[in-house]
């Protein structure tokens, strides 16, 4: 599919960016686009500006409703929607992707890029690219590029999107016209979508009649004719007749074709809706599609290694094994490797960089909002309503985690009873707990060191 887009910078005139969208890998996304690309702000892409520009990186916009990088909403229920795959890369320059704060948060923002970022792929979805074989789109690329910037990469000139669209093909353009005729024809007396048949149908014998009528109104007031004349008349009318009959057969079954394909689609939309209407519809889709294509490798293996499994059947875990694919096996070491690997540390071991990690990570956990939402790139509006606002949130955020953080020393003061007879090898509780650490990870290394030095025949 391709699309456009008008861009005016400062007071020039528009010039327009085509751009080449994979409707087919990402159909929600592109609906998304296209659907905000022909409406005007706040609900749209129209007279919205680019807020963001990196030179040697990419340009963002797509926020209609601050103008800042902080607002905009799709046009699903919710206004975000999930990440529908990261089937392209962010493999050259021009490269068309949302730009979102976190996963599964995709609005209305959108970034090109200016040159390979390949960094942000599994991050962003790609779902269209520049045409660069337009020159017109290379050179207002090469443009945007130029254009200087101040703090917050905000550029210097005004950037607008005066008009968009999508570029319909001639063979598209002429179906939608043919059925835009049929449904304009078209009696809807139950429903705006459905056709009558049966008064479509009445209407053509209504027609027929009158026209008998005429018939018999001009056999009255006209001379007698012949008896060939009169059979040949009677043949001429049934051929028509039956003529007749065969064209509304046809009519009826095309207008049954068409109201069977628009309750089909309701109930497609209806079904999607339900689906992806929510976050927690889009989860519980995404994990019925892993369950079903669980189900599917695991029929096919079956179906290869059948024997196999029969074999097996008293041992299950031996059995699944022995199905199992070359690049599952290899990921579930893998896996089990890297949970290794992390389980070796405390998250309060602070002096390694697991430790150190897993413990920041345990810290700002509590601290941080439901969805994290980006900074704002104009530091003028930290001190507008909405930032202030936000300060305050933060701030009960932090106060709450320090109170809770206090009475959980406390009860681990209160727990911790020292011994009198106990050896002392610190000199106050921070080198104590240095200490413990050391011997958590060094002990069992240094056993027969320290038997060496009570027993004194270390060398």
């Amino acid at each position: 599919m391709k699309a456009y887009m008008e861009l005016s910078i400062g007071d020039s005139n528009p010039v327009r960016l085509l751009l080449d969208l994979h409707s087919q890998s990402c159909p929600r996304t592109v609906l998304n686009f296209t659907t905000l690309l022909t409406r005007t702000a706040p609900n749209g892409y129209i007279q919205s500006k680019f807020h963001r520009l990196i030179p040697t990186f990419m340009i963002q916009g797509g926020d209609f409703t601050n103008g800042d990088g902080t607002g905009g909403h799709s046009i699903y229920d919710g206004d975000v929607f999930g990440d529908e795959n990261f089937d392209h890369s962010h493999d050259a320059r021009g490269v068309l992707s949302m730009a979102n704060s976190g996963k599964n948060t995709n609005g209305s923002q959108f970034f090109i890029t200016f040159r390979q970022t390949r960094h942000l792929d599994g991050k962003h979805v790609v779902f269209g690219r520049v045409d660069m074989t337009d020159d017109d789109s290379k050179k207002l690329l090469d443009r945007l590029e130029m254009i200087r910037v101040g703090s917050g990469d905000v550029p210097s000139v005004d950037i607008t999107v005066t008009g968009g669209g999508v570029i319909r093909k001639l063979k598209e353009r002429e179906e939608e016209e043919q059925i835009q005729e049929v449904e304009e024809n078209a009696m809807v007396p139950q429903d705006e979508d459905e056709i009558d048949l049966d008064e479509a149908i009445d209407d053509d014998d209504d027609v027929g009649d009158n026209e008998n009528c005429r018939k018999d109104q001009g056999e009255g007031s006209g001379p007698d004719l012949s008896s060939m004349e009169q059979g040949q008349n009677v043949n001429e009318h049934n051929s028509a007749d039956s003529k007749k009959a065969q064209l509304q057969e046809r009519l009826r079954k095309l207008k049954m074709k068409i109201n069977q394909s628009r309750q089909l689609n309701k109930k497609e939309v209806l079904s999607e809706g339900e689906r992806l209407g929510s976050k927690e519809a889009h989860a519980r889709y995404m994990k019925q599609v892993k369950k079903e294509e669980k189900t599917r490798k695991e029929q096919e293996m079956m179906q290869i290694h059948g024997k196999a499994y029969i074999g097996s059947e008293y041992d299950k875990k031996e059995a699944k094994a022995m199905m199992q694919s070359g690049n599952e096996s290899i990921y579930q070491v893998m896996k089990r490797e890297t949970t290794d690997e992390k389980n070796m540390f405390s998250p309060k071991d602070y002096y390694n960089p697991e430790g150190q990690f897993r413990n920041y990570e345990n810290s700002v956990k509590s601290i941080r909002p439901g969805n994290l939402i980006p900074l704002q790139s104009n530091p003028d509006d930290i001190h507008s309503e909405h930032g202030k606002q936000r300060e305050r949130e933060g701030a009960m955020r932090l106060a709450s985690e320090l109170k809770r953080r206090a009475q959980k020393a406390e009860k681990r003061k209160q727990k911790s009873v020292e011994f009198e007879g106990e050896d002392v090898s610190y000199i106050n509780k921070r080198n104590k707990r240095f200490n413990e650490k050391i011997g958590r990870n060094y002990d069992k290394h240094t056993v027969e060191i320290r038997q060496n030095l009570e027993r004194g025949t270390a060398l």
